[in-house]
């Protein structure tokens, strides 16, 4: 039992960490975007402006206070490193699952435009056959991360 938890602990960290980053760097944009337009407002309205600042500084420190907090648990949830191959089977491993979710999610009728689209460049029904793989491939690759991380 211990090596399931131990995979699924990894895998949850691997998204963990995926998510951390994309957010991290969606809200560095926003700080950024705001800084400038402050700065724009200040420069070119009125010296004032400048006052927002009381309120952006404190909340880009608590959006870093919050970035660093969710690594600390992410990096928790499995604390062991994890070598150039743990990491590369581990990250196939979530891609297939996010591209069944996202397979999922999408309604049936942008999945036929999706196939139609293969049969019409490709001549082939290549996303479906991908999917069929990833699901029937995913019991496989989670013995195999079983195996790889027990190492």
């Amino acid at each position: 039992m211990k090596p399931k938890i131990d995979v699924m602990r990894a895998v949850m960290h691997i998204v963990a960490t995926r998510v951390i980053w994309l957010g991290g760097i969606i809200a560095l944009i926003i700080a950024i975007i705001v800084l400038a337009i402050i700065w724009a407002l200040a420069y070119f309205v009125s010296g004032w402006w400048w006052l927002l600042l009381i309120m952006y500084v404190p909340l880009v420190l608590i959006t870093l206070g919050v970035f660093l907090l969710a690594r600390f648990v992410a990096h928790r949830l499995y604390p062991r490193p994890l070598n150039r191959e743990q990491k590369k089977l581990l990250g196939n491993f979530v891609d297939k699952i996010q591209r069944l979710i996202e397979t999922r999610g999408m309604g049936w009728w942008l999945f036929a435009l999706l196939n139609f689209k293969d049969l019409l460049f490709h001549r082939d029904l290549r996303t479906t056959k991908e999917l069929i793989h990833d699901t029937t491939s995913l019991k496989r690759d989670f013995a195999e991360l079983e195996k790889k991380l027990q190492t």
